[in-house]
């Protein structure tokens, strides 16, 4: 286990509460390769109005939740290319659903409200094989 802070809103400890297993385990792996010393969690569940606000999916409204992001500017050096590292070892770990293989479990480019490393899961979401 790293010794990475987490830094959350009470509100984001109660929502860890609900999050999906598998979500819980690419979270914790994060953690774990993370290249800072501390990973700010800046959102994981939005009501419709707040998701469609700030243009969403829809992914952060479900329950148990299927996705958490993360701020990367507080990375030193060039914060993208590592979020976009991260992402990459996330996503050969995980596959999102093996019926869509088009997508990812960690999305690094940037999108939405700034940049940030967004995490999701699918109820297929499952471990890839280790070789």
């Amino acid at each position: 286990m790293s010794d990475t802070r987490l830094s959350v809103t009470k509100r984001h400890i109660c929502e860890l509460a609900d999050v999906d297993e598998n979500l819980f385990a690419i979270f914790m792996e994060l953690m774990d390769i993370w290249p800072g010393p501390e990973v700010y969690v800046t959102c994981i569940y939005r009501d419709a109005e707040e998701d469609a606000s700030l243009g969403g999916s829809g992914i952060h409204e479900t329950v148990p939740h299927r996705a958490i992001d993360v701020r990367i500017k507080n990375l030193v050096g060039d914060f993208q290319v590592k979020a976009d590292e991260v992402a990459a070892t996330l996503n050969n770990s995980w596959f999102y659903d093996p019926k869509r293989p088009i997508k990812s479990v960690a999305i690094s480019k940037v999108h939405g409200n700034g940049p940030h490393v967004h995490l999701q899961c699918h109820a297929n979401t499952k471990r890839r094989p280790v070789n």
